[in-house]
C-alpha cells in the first residue's frame, strides 16, 4: 500500500492586491488611515496562511489554482488604484516567495483568468510556474496514489445560495462526459476556483469543490456590485489510495474585515 499523500489546494491569492496574499516585505506603506488598515490586514492574512501552512507540514503536493496574481488592474473596474504592487515583475517574485512558503515537493498551477493573468497575450503565471518546475496547464489532471484530481480555475457563479452547486456539478458530469469518450481521465476530485466561495457536492463517481479564495473581500468591486459570502482559506487531501482519502478545509474568519453598524 502507498503511504498517505498530503495534497495542498489553493488558488485566488491575488498577490499584489491590497487585500490579496502579499508577503510583508513587498507592501509599500502609506502614511494614511486606509493604508494603515490595509498593512494590518496584510500582516493578519500573511499570519494565518503561514500558521495553516507550518501545521499541515510536510506537503507532498502544491496545486495553485489561478489568479496567482492580481495584474495590471487597469481596466475601468479598478484603474489600478487597488494595487499595492504595480510593477508586474515585482508582483510575479512575490508570488513566487508565497508559494515558497508552503515548501510542498511539487507545485502544479492552472492558468488564472486574463483579467489578471495576462497582459498584451503574455500568460504572466508561467513566469512563476518556472520558478518551481514550469508545470502550468490551462487544467490539471493528477493522480495521487491512485485518485484523480482535475484542476481548473474558472466556475462560474449563481446569484442565489441554493444554485451555488449548479456550476460545478455540471463540471463534474462534463468531465464523466468527456471520460465516457475515452479522450480525458475521469476526476474523482473535481477542483475549481474563481468564486471565492467553498463549497462541494458529489455523487457516486466524483466529488466536486469549489475553493476559498487567499484574497480577502476588500475590493472597490465586490464592495459595491456583490453580495455573496466571501470565504478566506484553502484546503487539503490525504490520499491514500482511490477508495481512501480525507479533506479538511481551512477557513479563518479575518477580523481586519469584519463590518459593524454605525451608532447613529
Amino acid at each position: 500500500m502507498s503511504r498517505p499523500k498530503r495534497v495542498v489546494a489553493l488558488g485566488d491569492t491575488h498577490t499584489g492586491h491590497l487585500a490579496g496574499l502579499t508577503p510583508p516585505d513587498f507592501f509599500e506603506g502609506r502614511n494614511s488611515k486606509l493604508w494603515r488598515k490595509v498593512r494590518k490586514l496584510n500582516e493578519e492574512c500573511w499570519a494565518a496562511f503561514r500558521k495553516i501552512i507550518h501545521k499541515l507540514q510536510p506537503i507532498d503536493i502544491l496545486v495553485v489554482n489561478g489568479d496567482a496574481i492580481e495584474g495590471p488592474g487597469s481596466s475601468s473596474r479598478t484603474g489600478a488604484t487597488e494595487l499595492i504592487i504595480t510593477d508586474l515583475g515585482e508582483q510575479q517574485r512575490a508570488a513566487v516567495q508565497v508559494i515558497s512558503t508552503v515548501n510542498a515537493k511539487r507545485v502544479f498551477f492552472t492558468y488564472g483568468t486574463p483579467y489578471h493573468t495576462t497582459a498584451l497575450g503574455t500568460d504572466m503565471e508561467r513566469k512563476i510556474a518556472e520558478a518551481f518546475g514550469g508545470d502550468i496547464q490551462a487544467q490539471q489532471n493528477l493522480d495521487v496514489n491512485g485518485l484523480v484530481f482535475n484542476c481548473r480555475h474558472k466556475v462560474s457563479n449563481s446569484i442565489v445560495p441554493y444554485g451555488g452547486f449548479t456550476a460545478v456539478a455540471r463540471d463534474l458530469l462534463w468531465n464523466h462526459m468527456w471520460a465516457d469518450t475515452g479522450e480525458a481521465p475521469e476526476a474523482d476530485v473535481l477542483i475549481r476556483s474563481h468564486i471565492h466561495h467553498y463549497a462541494f457536492c458529489g455523487d457516486n463517481r466524483g466529488l466536486a469543490m469549489t475553493l476559498p479564495a487567499l484574497q480577502a473581500p476588500m475590493t472597490k468591486y465586490g464592495g459595491r456590485q456583490c453580495v455573496s459570502i466571501v470565504e478566506w482559506g484553502l484546503v487539503h487531501f490525504d490520499v491514500t489510495n482511490k477508495e481512501e482519502y480525507a479533506w479538511q478545509s481551512h477557513l479563518v474568519h479575518l477580523a481586519g474585515v469584519k463590518r459593524r453598524a454605525t451608532k447613529v
